[in-house]
């Protein structure tokens, strides 16, 4: 019989396994000041919540699988569409990779299907078009290349992969390619996190490389982005907040396989945005307030480290900073404790779609989900705290850097336009577009 059992192959020593794959940190392991760490905010802020740029004209998703398969998952594309229909007028394309044909043939016509999808419904305008590729199928890592990703329809009775096996690379080149247009990819497979390896397109993957993709309905990828998009019921929501909410909804199902999240390459592409398509909205932007669904969000805890712990605030400087930067509808951003030797780690919870696309640096360690209570961690247990005089305060209005504090235009840099979300700010870089 063949197997059900979607496709798996060891991980590379380098990989990342998670809800994010990280690209080359910045190579330092601690920051300045908390400054830099609060701009890094401001900046990932920028990206999940774009405010400021304009409503896409026309969205339109192109579904692919195999002729044949040996999955349950695959007939769920239909429900996607019609969710994706409903709620947020999505156009739709369907293409099958026919089973019958030579592998330099399935390749080939994939590639021209892409070409055509993407001439069809994109925009010469850029970033005014949102066109989703969307795969579910078996797929795993090249054995001659690690970071190719291959696709292929079904396992034969010995569980080997059975032709075509078509390389998603070389197949997917124009998608990659494009300039004008914003790509989502959405994989529901195995190995998806090779999909948009280091290119323009983001990505949502059922699984890092070298892990398993769950292969029953109820617990497929496909099936919790479905949920996700009927809770948001056609309000606006960027593909980290659609991850965010399944992270913090689907424990359950997360216990089969760990969704991931990738970002462009190109730090200047903010989270895709999923909004209701309509012609009243044309040369209008998107609000911040507008952005995601409510309700509670899932959390992470990142110990930030710090070479003056004279620069972390306390909680009302903290409090006063946030409510003048930070919309009250991204979730909760709270330090929870500290400890100092020489120099400083800070505990900090921030939102599970912040971690998605802070800098990179050494300095920030995700010490894993959160899911404790809001209250301040027992200084009994370890934490320490240390006097502070106002000049030694960064975010007080009596202290050195009055940058920080943004009593004038919003404050922190970071705003639609920002730039380094890859990197990150630059350490000595102060105020900058105030956030809207």
């Amino acid at each position: 019989m063949p197997s059900n059992k979607r496709a798996r192959s060891a991980s590379p020593a380098s990989q990342h396994l998670g809800p994010r794959a990280k690209k080359q940190a910045v190579a330092t392991y601690d920051i300045d000041d908390f400054h830099v760490f609060a701009d890094d905010l401001a900046v990932a802020l920028a990206k999940v919540l774009p405010s400021g740029r304009p409503y896409y004209t026309r969205a339109a998703i192109l579904t692919i699988h195999f002729s044949h398969t040996d999955l349950k998952v695959v007939p769920l594309r239909e429900n996607l569409l019609k969710t994706l229909k409903n709620l947020y007028n999505f156009e739709a394309r369907r293409y099958v990779i026919d089973g019958r044909m030579h592998w330099t043939q399935s390749e080939q016509y994939l590639q021209n299907e892409l070409e055509e999808f993407k001439a069809q419904y994109g925009n010469k305008v850029p970033g005014r078009a949102l066109l989703v590729v969307y795969y579910s199928g078996h797929a795993t890592k090249s054995e001659k290349d690690p970071s190719v990703l291959n696709l292929f329809g079904a396992h034969d009775t010995q569980g080997r992969p059975v032709r075509p096996i078509v390389n998603w690379n070389k197949a997917s080149a124009p998608l990659f390619n494009s300039q004008a247009n914003h790509f989502l990819c959405i994989f529901d497979s195995c190995d998806a996190g090779l999909a948009t390896f280091q290119s323009r397109v983001e990505l949502l993957a059922a699984a890092s490389w070298g892990t398993s993709a769950s292969s029953m309905p109820n617990t497929s990828f496909t099936q919790l982005v479905i949920n996700a998009l009927e809770v948001a019921n056609g309000k606006e929501i960027t593909a980290a907040h659609l991850l965010g909410w399944i992270t913090y909804q689907c424990q359950t199902a997360l216990k089969t396989a760990q969704p991931i999240h990738l970002m462009a390459a190109d730090p200047e592409i903010p989270s895709a945005l999923l909004h209701r398509i309509r012609p009243e909205n044309s040369g209008s932007s998107v609000s911040v307030g507008n952005v995601g669904p409510s309700g509670s969000r899932a959390h992470v805890m990142l110990k930030v480290c710090l070479k003056n712990p004279d620069t972390l605030p306390d909680a009302k400087q903290w409090e006063q900073w946030l409510s003048k930067n930070m919309p009250p509808n991204i979730g909760r951003i709270t330090i929870k404790g500290k400890w100092i030797a020489g120099s400083i780690a800070a505990l900090v919870v921030i939102p599970f779609e912040l971690w998605l696309y802070i800098a990179d640096r050494l300095a920030y360690e995700n010490m894993g989900p959160y899911l404790g209570g809001w209250e301040d961690l027992d200084p009994a247990r370890g934490l320490q705290e240390r006097p502070r005089g106002p000049e030694n305060i960064p975010f007080s209005s009596g202290g050195n850097r009055p940058g920080l504090e943004g009593a004038s235009g919003g404050g922190l840099g970071g705003g639609s336009g920002s730039k380094g979300v890859g990197a990150g700010p630059s350490r000595g870089s102060r105020g900058g577009t105030p956030l809207r």
